[in-house]
């Protein structure tokens, strides 16, 4: 009997007639008229929303044109007032800076006739500075004399051609800048070791007195002196000169046949100072 009742009542609400005032029709037009009152407030707020924008960004840029007085730049007034005082301290700094490069170069000028005193047990070497060979190599020994030197000695002669030694500083800073090829040594040969990557033309021939760093090296702190009475053209022009002893320095050269004299020792192929020959530098007035 429940399950007939609940039929029938679903029949009877199925088959129940709608008001006479309704019809499939009007609630489309219902719908239609609700569907454009939609649309229309959608433009609506969207034509606010752009007139207020509008005038945003109008707005700004009149307040911003009326704060400066630089039409390209739009700057604010804080931003400008920065540049102009980084300006004035640039201005400021050129006057220091162009005094700083004066006394710079007046410095170098000063080292041209540079000479470097190593003085030893057995007589002092002096040896003149050549800054044009390398300039950064002259500046390394000022910071060796400067801050004193840490090991400066004579260990290897290759009688009598070679004598070696080393000027290290206590907190190294070696020149790294290779010396320039002079003029006229372009054509030189070298017969550039497999090590060296950096072989080629970085100084003179060398002659009788000149000194150079050895191994290839830019600024130290090996160096070795030719004491071979004809150009060492085997070497060809791979060293970085920095100096030379003057051909009529004869006290120099006494000092290093003395060195040549001393006991030595051959160790694979080298020859070496049994006892190395200390030395200091200091510069000659």
């Amino acid at each position: 009997m429940a399950t007939s009742e609940g039929v029938i009542r679903r029949s009877n609400a199925a088959s129940k007639k709608p008001d006479s005032k309704w019809s499939p029709g009007d609630e489309t037009k219902r719908r239609r008229k609700k569907r454009k009152k939609t649309q229309f407030d959608g433009q609506l707020i969207i034509l606010v929303l752009f007139v207020v924008l509008m005038v945003g960004v109008y707005g700004t840029r009149y307040l911003l044109s009326s704060s400066t007085d630089d039409p390209v730049t739009k700057e604010a007034p804080m931003e400008r007032r920065v540049v102009e005082e980084e300006e004035k301290e640039e201005t400021q700094k050129k006057p220091a800076l162009r005094q700083e490069s004066q006394q710079q170069e007046s410095t170098t000028a000063d080292r041209t006739d540079e000479k470097l005193a190593l003085t030893t047990d057995l007589g002092t070497i002096i040896i003149h500075m050549r800054p044009e060979l390398s300039q950064g190599s002259v500046d390394y020994l000022h910071r060796v004399v400067e801050e004193g030197c840490k090991t400066c000695r004579f260990y290897r002669c290759e009688p009598e051609g070679i004598l070696q030694g080393i000027m290290d500083m206590k907190n190294p800073r070696y020149n790294t800048e290779l010396g320039p090829c002079p003029k006229g040594s372009e054509n030189v040969p070298n017969d550039c070791p497999e090590w060296d990557k950096h072989c080629g033309c970085h100084g003179p021939v060398m002659k009788r007195g000149m000194v150079a760093w050895a191994a290839g090296q830019a600024g130290g702190p090996d160096f070795f002196l030719s004491n071979y009475r004809e150009p060492a053209t085997w070497w060809g022009t791979q060293h970085t000169n920095f100096g030379e002893i003057l051909p009529e320095d004869t006290e120099s050269f006494a000092v290093i046949d003395k060195i040549f004299k001393l006991p030595s020792k051959d160790e694979q192929g080298l020859t070496f100072i049994n006892k190395p020959v200390h030395f200091t530098l200091s510069w000659m007035e």
